[in-house]
């Protein structure tokens, strides 16, 4: 009974450590369900405060791309639908490895600190959203133990034209007080979290904007204006782009994981591993079969 106990364990052990030995489409932190529908339920109020500003619907009728330019159209224009099954579980990439295409994904799993990473729960602070006409995005800005874990390139992206920054537009309350308005620069800048896009535009599209945002943040650091919301601040970058700050972070729930197919991220949010297993159970599993290995031998 032992010994077949034994072959069993050392079968779930095995099958572990080669899952745990694929390389992933991508590692990120994953929401909880919950906090996907709070997260959600933000961005879709502030852009919805959009909407009520006249001039601000003049810009997106002039940038975002409509069939028949219709500003009823507006408040449908980003949708989740069309996000694939590795970009609909709402997460914040840290590192995309393309299951071993990309060269530096090699490296950066053999860092010291990911494996202890790999499977904990942390909080994600969420400082602003950026609406363009291709995406609307979360802002998240990392604590010092996640950029141990952040591999992105946060330079990567689409140049826009900077001159087009700093926009004169009239939002009806345009304000010069001081803020802050470059909450994050150099490493981590680009962490978000995709939260809808325009039809037709992939995922990978919010990092490129986000980058366009934080460049228009550079240029335009010595303009003050700004215009109010509730509950946060906004500014309009011109090409339909606009970034929205909060007065005060938000903090959702995740847990850091290696992305292999979505069924070991819902087994992974209901607290277990790819193959049903617990993290507390493998290591149960691990103890018994080191003990039972003496005891046979």
């Amino acid at each position: 009974m032992n010994a077949a106990i034994l072959i069993f364990s050392l079968l779930l052990l095995n099958i572990q450590l080669a899952s745990m030995s694929e390389v992933p489409l991508y590692y990120g932190w994953f929401l909880e369900p919950e906090g996907e529908r709070r997260i959600v339920q933000m961005a879709s109020s502030y852009y919805d405060q959009l909407l009520e500003k006249p001039s601000a619907v003049r810009e997106m009728l002039n940038n975002f791309k409509l069939e028949g330019n219709n500003s009823s159209a507006l408040s449908s224009y980003f949708t989740r639908d069309g996000l694939d099954s590795s970009s609909s579980t709402l997460h914040v990439t840290a590192m995309f490895c393309g299951r071993g295409s990309v060269p530096e994904c090699r490296p950066y799993m053999e860092k010291p600190k990911l494996k202890p990473a790999t499977g904990k729960e942390y909080r994600l602070e969420v400082i602003g959203f950026v609406i363009t006409p291709k995406t609307l995005g979360a802002r998240i800005q990392l604590s010092s133990e996640q950029l141990d874990v952040w591999g992105q390139n946060d330079n990567k992206g689409e140049t826009s034209s900077v001159n087009k920054c700093c926009s004169n537009l009239d939002l009806g309350e345009n304000r010069t007080d001081a803020g802050d308005f470059q909450p994050i620069v150099g490493k981590g800048s680009r962490a978000h979290a995709t939260l809808s896009c325009a039809n037709g535009v992939s995922p990978v599209q919010t990092g490129y904007d986000l980058v366009a945002a934080v460049n228009c943040e550079e240029h335009c650091k010595n303009d003050s204006r700004y215009f109010s919301l509730s509950g946060a601040r906004g500014r309009y970058y011109g090409n339909g782009e606009f970034a929205i700050y909060l007065d005060k972070p938000n903090f959702f729930n995740s847990r850091f994981v290696a992305y292999i197919n979505s069924d070991s991220i819902m087994s992974i949010r209901n607290g277990s591993t790819r193959f049903g297993l617990s993290w507390d159970m493998i290591s149960v599993i691990l103890l018994v079969t080191l003990t039972l290995r003496y005891r046979v031998l």
